[in-house]
């Protein structure tokens, strides 16, 4: 039996909702992380599959109406990462973490 929408709101760890905000999933435990090998010549290449966008998908879907207005009242101007990979209507958005966001009065919201 499918679970309900808000009790799978409420199943969203601090984790979760700070890689919705920025992208990043520092203790690789909420959606997962995209793990990077180094190239050679002193660059990093991406290892794509590690992130579980679906799920990500999913939570975005749940918590948008909460999380977009509070990160725009911390953030002017700036667009957190969920909204800017799954709202947006570029053909391939920028996947790459947000550093310097005021998200921890959100995520603090959140359970550990």
């Amino acid at each position: 039996m499918p679970r309900s929408r808000k009790r799978r709101a409420r199943n969203q760890t601090q984790s979760h909702v700070r890689q919705l905000l920025t992208g990043a999933d520092f203790l690789d435990n909420a959606f997962g992380s995209r793990a990077q090998t180094p190239t050679g010549d002193g660059g990093f290449a991406e290892v794509p599959g590690r992130v579980d966008y679906a799920s990500m998908r999913e939570a975005w879907s749940d918590l948008r109406k909460f999380l977009l207005p509070e990160f725009e009242k911390l953030n002017p101007g700036k667009t957190c990462y969920a909204a800017r990979l799954f709202d947006s209507n570029e053909k391939k958005p920028d996947t790459s973490p947000i550093s310097g966001l005021n998200v921890t009065p959100i995520v603090n919201l959140f359970p550990v």
